[in-house]
């Protein structure tokens, strides 16, 4: 008799719930440290500007102001976009304070954080409005000794909180299981969305592969490859920089650009880098794009050098789309996205990554060609960001709704 009272106090109590959020959108907010250039970010902005406003209402709240995607989430109709002002990494209890206060006034039904840190505050902000809690897991395979304390302390944190989130997502299989593995995840519920990559945004186009390539004085005998990476060390420009020295001392007609760095940082970075040294005026250094999409198609070739650390790397995706022929370190997912072995190598080894690139220099402009339409229509049919809005829809209404 208990039992079934329960469950008939259950249904009711999940009929009551259907009926209220079927008559208004359920109020979701997303909680980020910061709106700059970065995969996360990116995909975010794809999510929030994409989901449905008829079922969603929206709200992100971020740690910090400004940002490359930023003015997209503020200008995007239905979602509002407020900047909490974090005055530091040590303004915490404070920062939380303001969090709940700014939360409780929302009254979301569910809380999504994105990425670590971010995770912990959801969970904090979210259980202190009566919200339902969504972590977002966007890396793997982190190697803590590569980071400060504070970055490594969160993560034991987050393994301890974990059990009392509702949903964990990851952008990765790779994340997922290296969470649970090495961090000691340990959630309620846990799945892998993909990331999505916009192909109407990101698409083959001639006229800014000539327009890039003439004004980085690269002509078409030239064999132009790029790295797309902010300085990190879990993104490996050292590995990258030495194949790229190897790969010179053969092939005369070899290019190299390295995308996405602040032009002081970049500079630092050269100053203490052998390698990049070496390569002397091959090598192009270029700040953060805000038009990737038109940067991509001027090159022949995109390496992703990681060490560590990739859940599902966007820009791979993106030059997929674009029909730029990729190679990348089997980190995170990035071997199951291009799913081809002979562009792929073991991560922190410059001479297999070498000899990876000079087999693509080696193919025909026609055989390159095919591969990079092979490639697109991978990512049409598989990774598209239609896909991460319905897949992420359904969760979301699920959890609301449970």
């Amino acid at each position: 008799m208990a039992d079934t009272h329960r469950r008939r106090v259950a249904r009711n109590h999940s009929t009551i719930i259907e009926g209220t959020l079927a008559q208004r959108p359920i109020r979701l907010c997303f909680v980020i440290r910061s709106l700059d250039s970065g995969g996360a970010e990116r995909q975010l902005t794809e999510l929030v500007t994409r989901l449905d406003k008829s079922r969603f209402d929206v709200s992100v709240l971020t740690f910090y102001p400004g940002g490359l995607f930023w003015d997209a989430i503020e200008l995007a109709p239905g979602v509002r976009l407020a900047c909490l002002g974090k005055t530091g990494r040590w303004d915490v209890a404070r920062f939380a304070a303001r969090l709940v206060a700014r939360l409780r006034r929302l009254r979301p039904d569910v809380v999504h954080g994105y990425m670590e840190v971010a995770n912990e505050f959801a969970w904090l902000g979210g259980r202190a409005s009566g919200a339902r809690v969504v972590w977002g897991l966007r890396a793997s395979n982190r190697d803590p000794g590569s980071y400060d304390w504070p970055l490594r302390a969160s993560l034991y944190v987050s393994a301890g909180l974990s059990r009392f989130v509702d949903l964990v997502i990851s952008n990765s299989h790779a994340g997922l299981q290296h969470h649970i593995r090495q961090h000691g995840l340990r959630c309620r519920s846990a799945v892998v969305v993909p990331n999505g990559i916009d192909t109407d945004h990101f698409r083959p186009r001639p006229e800014a592969r000539q327009r890039v390539r003439q004004v980085w004085g690269v002509n078409d005998s030239e064999f132009l490859i790029g790295l797309a990476a902010r300085l990190d060390p879990k993104k490996d420009h050292e590995t990258f920089l030495e194949a790229m020295v190897r790969l010179a001392a053969k092939h005369p007609q070899l290019r190299v650009a390295c995308i996405g760095n602040d032009p002081s940082a970049a500079g630092r970075y050269v100053a203490g880098c052998r390698f990049a040294g070496l390569l002397g005026a091959r090598v192009r250094w270029e700040p953060v794009r805000r038009d990737m999409e038109h940067v991509l198609p001027g090159l022949d070739a995109l390496v992703m050098s990681s060490a560590c650390g990739e859940g599902f790397p966007n820009v791979v995706g993106e030059a997929m789309a674009a029909e730029v022929p990729c190679i990348v370190t089997d980190v995170g997912d990035a071997a199951a996205l291009l799913a081809d072995v002979q562009r792929t190598v073991p991560p922190r080894d410059p001479e297999r990554l070498r000899l990876a690139c000079e087999r693509l220099m080696g193919q025909s402009p026609d055989e390159r060609g095919r591969l990079g339409a092979r490639d697109r229509r991978r990512i049409v049919e598989h990774f598209g960001t239609a896909r991460l809005v319905e897949r992420t829809t359904k969760l979301l209404h699920d959890l609301a709704c449970a």
